[in-house]
């Protein structure tokens, strides 16, 4: 895998315990247009994470119960595999895997609302960027 989605490991947890700050921000500015021009992937990634981001955002507007926190993540981290599995873009495959591990790191997270909050501000961010690159080009 190429070392920006390794340096988003850490960008992740940064994420998940501080929100979108300058760096975070940077990094997802730098993902985006990674995506963009590495692999050539003029699709954005809304287009296949709209189902397990829309459940994020649900889960951000506190829709369930805190006992169904568990179980909803789980069926959050089946939706964006499916996305992966959906693409066959290497790049795509790579953001999946590194959104999955988010995913994971917030059933570890004790703070958990303001983690999915964090979570859900950096993957707007990485479609914003992406998409914002066409024009910068």
């Amino acid at each position: 895998m190429d070392k920006i989605f390794d340096e988003g490991k850490n960008q992740i947890k940064r994420c998940l315990r501080s929100g979108v700050d300058k760096e975070v921000n940077e990094y997802a500015e730098r993902l985006a247009k990674h995506i963009r021009t590495a692999f050539k992937i003029e699709t954005s990634p809304a287009s296949w994470i709209r189902i397990p981001l829309a459940h994020l955002r649900r889960l951000n507007q506190g829709k369930t119960t805190e006992t169904d926190f568990e179980s909803e993540i789980g069926i959050l981290k089946a939706e964006f595999l499916y996305a992966a599995y959906q693409t066959k873009e290497k790049g795509l495959q790579g953001l999946v895997a590194l959104i999955n591990f988010g995913v994971e790191e917030l059933l570890n997270n004790q703070r958990q609302v303001q983690g999915i909050r964090n979570l859900t501000q950096f993957l707007e961010a990485i479609m914003a960027y992406h998409y914002a690159a066409q024009y910068v080009e």
